[in-house]
């Protein structure tokens, strides 16, 4: 674990002690990880659930643009339909080996782009009940934002370009 995932951990420690963020234990990061962290040692004793959660944050990260690829190819013949879902999962091991080369497995950035990579895939997928959507879609604005402040730019750029065509 490096230096952040550490911090995450002491911290989620002293939650479970009874200790207040913000005011016993002194952070600048957002609660979640904290909360995140406080859980998997509260489960398990150690950052057994926090790992489990970043394999399925990559797990996720390859598969989105391969479901997109796949959506986008609805009316296509299956041939071209897989040939763009692979083309769409080779692109998503990519931001994988990318994001794992700059973050240390359990970093916010890896829960971060897993989470506004869905909001984004919503973005771009007419919903079969919008309700649901708009509430997933609420869901994954306050992950996001509540493991890093700077996702209010990012899902706002996210939402930007998706949306660009909507009249």
């Amino acid at each position: 674990m490096d230096s952040d995932v550490t911090l995450y951990f002491t911290v989620g420690r002293g939650l479970l002690n009874g200790l207040t963020p913000y005011t016993d234990l002194f952070e600048m990061k957002p609660p979640i990880i904290f909360f995140l962290s406080a859980l998997s040692l509260l489960l398990h004793g150690d950052e057994k659930l926090l790992s489990l959660l970043a394999i399925a944050s990559y797990v996720v990260i390859a598969c989105i643009p391969a479901s997109y690829a796949w959506f986008l190819g609805k009316d296509k013949p299956w041939q071209h339909r897989t040939i763009a879902m692979l083309f769409g999962l080779t692109a998503g091991l990519f931001c994988i080996i990318y994001l794992f080369k700059w973050t240390n497995g359990m970093d916010i950035e890896v829960f971060g782009t897993c989470i506004v990579s869905l909001y984004a895939l919503t973005l771009v997928m007419p919903p079969k009940r919008l309700w649901l959507c708009r509430v997933f879609q609420a869901f994954c604005l306050f992950l996001s934002i509540g493991l890093k402040e700077y996702y209010v730019l990012i899902t706002l750029a996210v939402a930007l370009v998706a949306c660009s065509g909507w009249k």
